[in-house]
């Protein structure tokens, strides 16, 4: 039975969306800004880029005409689990603050993991086992 996934389509950078305005406002005035220095005007054009990439991007991990999607929590980050620690171990994990939930691809999930909760010794050491993890968990999940 399929079910009707319609009302989480808006995302926190979902076109027309509070987040789509913000961040597009805000490089704009962040390159406004960039060319009035010196140093960073050899950077410029690739920053001028960033905001077709960014709307490119968005549209592909907002895109749900996929056979495998995912209701993603929308504000992933460590504020928002709430931990329960015995013997200074994590023995489980919820989320909480779910406000912009979206049905999207599971590509937005990894990104997530990868770029806004595990840092850069986590992502280099350990990006192939958390991926793994994700894939077991969601087939899993699917049956």
């Amino acid at each position: 039975e399929k079910k009707d996934f319609s009302k989480f389509r808006y995302g926190v950078f979902n076109f027309g969306s509070q987040g789509v305005k913000f961040f597009t406002e805000g490089l704009t005035h962040f390159i406004k800004e960039a060319l009035k220095w010196p140093e960073l005007k050899v950077h410029c054009d690739k920053i001028r880029g960033l905001e077709a990439r960014f709307m490119d991007a968005r549209s592909y991990l907002y895109k749900t005409d996929s056979d495998y999607n995912v209701l993603n929590h929308g504000d992933f980050h460590m504020r928002n689990f709430m931990c329960k620690i015995v013997d200074n171990s994590i023995k489980h994990i919820i989320m909480h603050d779910f406000q912009t939930n979206v049905w999207c691809s599971p590509a937005l999930d990894l990104i997530y993991t990868f770029y806004l909760i595990a840092d850069s010794e986590t992502n280099q050491n350990c990006r192939a086992r958390m991926l793994s993890f994700y894939h077991k968990t969601f087939v899993t999940t699917l049956k």
